[in-house]
């Protein structure tokens, strides 16, 4: 089996690209969470806020909203040049 270098170094990139992605939607889920979430005392709060996080992370490194997926499909051009719209 034969391997391009270019095809190679696209991988890491690649991988970057999407851990932001994936990054980008725990913040946005995140942020509709706290929204979705009754507001209480100071203790309820950060207990939410860190529910809220956990939450969020998970679903976003699963399927989530699918919203990575999406930026990853859409920001990536032929060639292993990301491309930002």
């Amino acid at each position: 089996m034969r391997v391009e270098a270019g095809a190679a170094a696209v991988e890491p990139e690649r991988e970057k690209a999407l851990k932001a992605a994936q990054g980008f939607e725990a913040v946005f889920l995140k942020e509709l969470l706290k929204l979705a979430m009754p507001s209480g005392n100071r203790e309820e709060s950060v207990y939410g806020d860190c529910l809220a996080d956990a939450l969020s992370r998970e679903a976003a490194g699963g399927r989530g909203l699918g919203l990575a997926g999406w930026m990853m499909e859409n920001g990536l051009k032929s060639g292993g040049k990301l491309r930002i719209t």
